[in-house]
C-alpha cells in the first residue's frame, strides 16, 4: 500500500487475519503518526513487529520528554515493547546530519533490544565523513 497505510481503517483487520489464518512472519513499517487507539488495534490483533523511522541521536532522547523529528518513532518503540511487540527496529537513513550520531544512535538502540536497519547513504561526500570502523566496531 502506498502512502503512511496505518490510516488505512482495515489494517487491524489485515494483521488479525495474517497473524490467525496463515504461517506468514512479517513486520510493519511506519513513521509512527498513527494514534493510540490504531497502535492498540494492532497490538491486540497480534502484531508481531515494528520499524519505525529514526534517524538521529541525542542524550535527550533517554528521557521521558521525547521531542524532535525521531522522538514519535523512539516513543512508538518502547511503547510497543511494554505491550509486548518481540520484533523491534529503527529505519535509519544515513545523511551528513547524523553521521556523527549514528554510534550513539547505535548503542543506545541495542541497549534498549532494538535493532537498527540503516537505510541508505545519501550523497558521495558522506562517504568521506569520518566515522572510523574502529567506533562502529567498539559498540
Amino acid at each position: 500500500m502506498g502512502g503512511e497505510w496505518t490510516v488505512k481503517k482495515y489494517l487491524a483487520n489485515l494483521v488479525d487475519f495474517i497473524t490467525d489464518e496463515t504461517d506468514i512472519k512479517f513486520t510493519l513499517l511506519s513513521n509512527s503518526s498513527f494514534d493510540k487507539k490504531t497502535q492498540k488495534q494492532l497490538v491486540e490483533a497480534g502484531l508481531e513487529g515494528y520499524f519505525a523511522s529514526v534517524d538521529y541521536y541525542s542524550d535527550k532522547l533517554k528521557t521521558e520528554d521525547l521531542t524532535g523529528k525521531s522522538s514519535p518513532g523512539l516513543k512508538m518503540l518502547f511503547e510497543l515493547k511494554d505491550s509486548g511487540v518481540e520484533t523491534l527496529g529503527a529505519n535509519t537513513v544515513i545523511m551528513p546530519q547524523n553521521m556523527e550520531t549514528i554510534p550513539d544512535l547505535l548503542e543506545y538502540l541495542t541497549e534498549n533490544e532494538i535493532v537498527m536497519n540503516i537505510c541508505s547513504v545519501h550523497g558521495e561526500e558522506i562517504i568521506l565523513l569520518n566515522i572510523e570502523r574502529k567506533t562502529v566496531l567498539e559498540i
